[in-house]
């Protein structure tokens, strides 16, 4: 299937396969370069808050730790800024770790029974969308690889409503098509 992504080495030694660059990264400076195909932050963030009561283990184990739900949406935020900052040098995709609590691991968005939410939910939505708006493509079109180039039909200027050509699906959700 020729229109499907290819991610070759995710988070691995990259040597140039795929239509993803491929990063994961917990400790470092973040550093994008120009390329060709599209860079993507596919493992990052692991900041651990334990709720107690909603945790299946005793253990806590992620990259930072925070002692309330309060300081985790505060240290998300940060993190954040520094992740949108790169938008520009070419990050496209964003992919944090992880969605909930695996066993000791606590460094999920929910915790490990999906119960709680642990990262403030203004804090989420605001850097969604903040990142959604940086990511308006250079003239609605952008390079997947070589091969295949997309266009964002949801580029500014263009309409509204399905089936006009606006980018909006039936439900109203933006979507993308190959050029």
């Amino acid at each position: 299937d020729p229109h499907r992504l290819i991610d070759q080495a995710s988070g691995w030694f990259d040597q140039g396969g795929g239509d993803f660059r491929s990063i994961h990264n917990y400790f470092f400076k973040l550093r994008f370069r120009k390329e060709e195909r599209v860079q993507a932050l596919t493992e990052f963030g692991g900041f651990c808050w334990r709720c107690r009561e909603h945790s299946m283990s005793g253990k806590v184990y992620g990259y930072r730790i925070y002692g309330s739900r309060r300081e985790l949406s505060a240290g998300y935020g940060r993190l954040m800024r520094e992740v949108a900052s790169h938008i520009g040098e070419g990050l496209s995709v964003t992919v944090y770790t992880q969605l909930s609590d695996v066993e000791e691991e606590v460094n999920g968005i929910y915790t490990y029974d999906r119960e709680v939410l642990k990262i403030e939910e203004e804090v989420l939505a605001e850097w969604n969308e903040k990142c959604r708006i940086l990511h308006s493509w250079d003239q609605g079109k952008y390079r997947i690889s070589k091969d295949k180039e997309y266009q964002s039909v949801c580029a500014p200027g263009k309409g509204g409503g399905a089936g006009d050509g606006s980018g909006q699906d039936a439900s109203g959700a933006d979507r993308e098509v190959p050029v």
